[in-house]
């Protein structure tokens, strides 16, 4: 069985706060290393999975790396310069992306969350590039790109989603997200463009003192073809854990 390593080289994710970066500014080093093994195919079929297991500070430097053989799944890791182990996963694409990482949610208490029209602006991605909350960007998040406009950068799909799936919280409570998965099918989300979002979310059990909230989203074209997907996982405090609500209202959503 032949094997390659694809490592980044160092980035340093940021937080506009100059805090802890949160985990999803650490997607935005893995596209380089995706690109790399996979070519532009994964932002048309691609998946990336990650669980995450320690904790970085502001612009604090981590390295992306995948294994790839001969299976079809690379392992996917990001590591600090002393080796410690921010995330790890896995990263795929065709046939082989379509199984999920992250086992699907068996909660009680779960709510669909109503379609919002959602679009990433292109100056507000291109701001994001030069504040440095972008990690390892690459050309096509600031210029022309082979689907046409500018793809959105994984950070910023999954503000998308975020930002829809937070409408249908009861509290505004701050957790903690501890697994990420992108997928893409067909083609990548591209800025200036508009997406209708809708999803589910889930209340799990988790420790003693603590609920898992799974979030499960998609994004579709005008068309109504399901362009990406996005399975979030984020740890909240059990006195402070919101409540999926059933909102079912329609609204527009501008991302970043």
């Amino acid at each position: 069985m032949s094997v390659r390593i694809i490592e980044s080289s160092l980035a340093h994710p940021q937080n506009r706060r100059g805090t802890a970066v949160s985990a999803t500014a650490h997607l935005d080093t893995f596209p380089p290393v995706l690109m790399a093994a996979f070519g532009e195919r994964w932002f048309e079929e691609g998946c990336l999975s990650l669980e995450f297991r320690s904790v970085t500070d502001h612009c604090d430097p981590v390295r992306a790396g995948l294994v790839v053989d001969d299976t079809g799944v690379a392992a996917a890791s990001l590591v600090t310069p002393e080796g410690v182990v921010v995330a790890d996963g896995t990263a795929a694409v065709g046939r082989e992306a379509s199984r999920s990482m992250l086992a699907a949610p068996r909660g009680d208490d779960t709510r669909d969350i109503a379609p919002a029209l959602v679009h990433c602006p292109s100056i507000a991605q291109s701001r994001r590039i030069v504040d440095g909350l972008i990690a390892s960007p690459i050309e096509w998040y600031h210029g022309p790109s082979p689907w046409g406009p500018s793809v959105t950068a994984p950070s910023s799909v999954i503000e998308m989603f975020s930002q829809v799936a937070e409408a249908h919280l009861t509290s505004d409570t701050a957790g903690v997200i501890t697994a990420v998965e992108i997928r893409y099918h067909g083609e990548p989300i591209v800025c200036d463009t508009e997406y209708a979002v809708e999803g589910r979310l889930a209340r799990v059990d988790g420790a003693p003192n603590h609920d898992v909230l799974w979030c499960d989203m998609t994004a579709s074209d005008e068309q109504g073809y399901v362009v990406a997907s996005a399975r979030v996982l984020a740890e909240f405090p059990r006195a402070a854990t919101p409540s999926p609500r059933g909102d079912r209202s329609r609204a527009t959503v501008r991302a970043l």
